[in-house]
Parts: structure tokens; sequence; C-alpha cells
């Protein structure tokens, strides 16, 4: 992969292009982030006038941090764990539902190494969820777009880097 400056540019101008999109849609979006550690909202609050339509960012990164404020049960982290395709749905999930005003969510979670099995090293999970219908009308449902990514970044901060800007290339697909 990229160098990390390159990495950095990349995910400022994803970061810009989703900030088009939803201010053309006039839609709102927030996060629930954990092996990104913020950087998704980091690079959103880059984009002057994106609080029209970045509500903001939930970052749970250990266990008891996604049970308290997300609502993910402490069975189901037993039996997906915390870095699953069904934890990060959850996620995405919670924080759109306690987030009323947001039409979007995006949820990331993921093993960045070092210290974990080569099938999972460097695989992240990216969940964005939708309201259909949009809020404020009734029998609101919410839809979800799965995606998983395999990390080629070699050290952590270029593997954070790198899944940021997985994520939002996801959501910048699902809202165009």
């Amino acid at each position: 992969m990229s160098n990390l400056g390159e990495l950095e540019t990349r995910l400022h101008q994803q970061a810009l292009s989703v900030a088009v999109i939803l201010n053309s849609q006039d839609k709102k979006c927030v996060f629930a982030e954990s092996c990104t550690g913020g950087k998704m909202a980091s690079a959103m609050t880059g984009v002057p006038g994106i609080s029209k339509h970045f509500c903001g960012s939930v970052v749970s990164y250990r266990e008891a941090s996604k049970t308290a404020w997300l609502e993910i049960s402490e069975s189901d982290l037993h039996e997906h764990s915390a870095e699953s395709t069904q934890t990060t749905a959850t996620m995405a999930i919670n924080v759109l539902r306690q987030t009323p005003e947001s039409d979007f969510s995006v949820a990331i979670t993921g093993h960045l190494g070092p210290n974990v099995d080569d099938e999972v090293d460097g695989k992240i999970f990216v969940v964005i969820a939708r309201r259909e219908p949009p809020p404020g009308e009734p029998e609101s449902s919410i839809g979800v777009i799965i995606a998983d990514h395999q990390l080629t970044g070699s050290d952590r901060r270029e593997r954070q880097t790198e899944a940021a800007c997985l994520a939002l290339e996801d959501f910048e697909k699902a809202i165009s």
C-alpha cells in the first residue's frame, strides 16, 4: 500500500467526497468506530461546514464500551467476537437508532495487529446503515450494507488510516 502521507491525503480527499454527496442530498451521518480510533471522525471534521451533515462519532475500543455505549450484548461479543460482521452491524444499527437526526451510520471494527492470528491480522469489517424510509416517517426500518477488507499497511498508523479510507470509500459508494 501507500505510505502514511499518501494515505492521509487519500483520507482527506475521501472525506471531502463524502461531504459533497451528503451536502447534495441534504443528509446526515454518524459513525461508530473501533479500530480506527476516531480517524474517520477526524477526517470528516476537517471539512469546513461539515457540522450540517456530520452528527458525531462513538469511539468504542474496548468490549465494555461497546456494551455500555452501543448496547452490544456480552453474549454476542462472546459468540461472534468484537471484531466481526455481526458486532459491526449491531454497532451501526444502534448508533443510528441513538442519533435520530442521522440518515446514515458507518461502523468499523477489525484487527490491526500485532499479536493476532494470521487469519485475522489486518481484517476489518465495515457496515453502513440507512434509515428506510427517511427519519420522521412512520415505521422507519434500518437497512445495512456489509463489507470487509484485508489491510495491506505495514504498521498500526498506516493500517488505521487505510481502514478509515476504506470505510469512507464504502460509505461513498453506498450513498452515491
